[in-house]
């Protein structure tokens, strides 16, 4: 056995399977240094998407909001360019009047009167931001029937 572990060629095989060795097991600790490299930046992705995913449903929505309040002001515009008609000119009119009469006749009226205005106002000004459609207010009253002459 000496003499086997002396000769050259033996001490060099030796010495090539020892450093084979080395370097297979430093690659195993690289290897499973990889793979945990690999296993967090798969974590931080997964992360990533998620917050991508939750900011991209948040916009989703809110580009759907001001898609809906967009066809709301457009409705509006189309109504408020539109010119009444004969009979509705006529209408209000008539509801003018009305009014002038009730607030000769009934003392009490003009104080709810202005409080039914400003509720009237507070409305208009919504649908003037899109959030209440125009139209749905012009053709249902509060109670739900229609407007005379629309």
């Amino acid at each position: 056995m000496k003499e086997l572990l002396s000769n050259p060629f033996v001490q060099g095989l030796l010495l090539g399977v020892l450093m084979a060795i080395i370097v297979w097991i430093n690659s195993l600790f690289r290897i499973s240094a990889y793979k945990k490299d690999v296993k967090r930046q798969r974590d931080f992705l997964n992360t990533q998407m998620e917050i991508n995913s939750k900011g991209n449903e948040s916009i989703k929505k809110e580009i759907d909001e001001l898609r809906r309040q967009n066809i709301n002001l457009q409705t509006t515009v189309q109504t408020w360019q539109a010119k009444p008609t004969k009979t509705e000119l006529r209408s209000l009119i008539n509801y003018n009047r009305a009014l002038e009469i009730l607030f000769e006749r009934e003392r009490g009226f003009a104080t709810y009167w202005q409080q039914a205005l400003k509720e009237a106002e507070a409305e208009m000004s919504e649908s003037d931001k899109g959030t209440i459609p125009l139209l749905k207010k012009l053709v249902s009253g509060s109670k739900g029937t229609m407007i005379d002459g629309l």
